[in-house]
């Protein structure tokens, strides 16, 4: 027997789409009288739409599959994925791609760099930060939140938020807070 080059999958549809994953449903295509070795799975995203900007970013070696979850993937991302499959012999041609989805947005990558708390007088101390960069928001910005607590064991109270609705705000001003206390 020989092989020849397979065809590529299609009937493309995408389900559960969280804020790093996308199960991706197929129709297996032609194999070319052989197992197909690897699924190849490529993206275009948001940032990079231009037709020949196609980049890997999924392989499996699963000769049977008909679905495959893909994994990755950025949140709060716009995608669309393609699918080539691979026997012995050669490559197929990229499927036809999916419709563009978006992923889920989830919490931001990190939290602000840099925090610093200066005194500004007896009851208010400045906390300053540098702004997340949009990349690691993951979704929508909606600001930062500033928690605290006084360390006295006498006046401790219940961890106390602030929110500064700003996303480009690199500091608050935080007032009201008992003279001589440790926060």
């Amino acid at each position: 027997m020989f092989s020849v080059t397979p065809e590529p999958p299609s009937n493309l549809a995408l389900t559960n789409i969280r804020a790093r994953t996308v199960l991706l449903q197929f129709v297996p295509g032609f194999s070319g009288y052989t197992s197909i070795s690897k699924w190849i799975i490529q993206a275009q995203s948001n940032s990079n739409e231009s037709p020949s900007s196609w980049s890997v970013i999924h392989e499996a070696s699963d000769p049977t599959a008909t679905s495959l979850t893909v994994r990755g993937l950025r949140p709060y991302t716009r995608y669309r994925l393609r699918m080539i499959a691979e026997n012995i012999a050669n490559q197929s041609a990229p499927s036809e791609p999916t419709r563009w989805f978006e992923t889920i947005q989830a919490e931001p990558t990190a939290p602000p760099a840099d925090v610093s708390v200066r005194a500004y007088n007896e009851t208010a101390i400045r906390v300053r930060w540098t702004p997340l960069a949009p990349i690691d928001w993951n979704g929508e910005q909606r600001g930062y939140r500033i928690e605290f607590t006084s360390m006295d064991p006498v006046i401790m109270s219940s961890w106390q938020t602030v929110r500064v609705e700003d996303e480009n705000a690199n500091s608050y001003m935080l007032g009201g807070l008992e003279e001589w206390t440790e926060y």
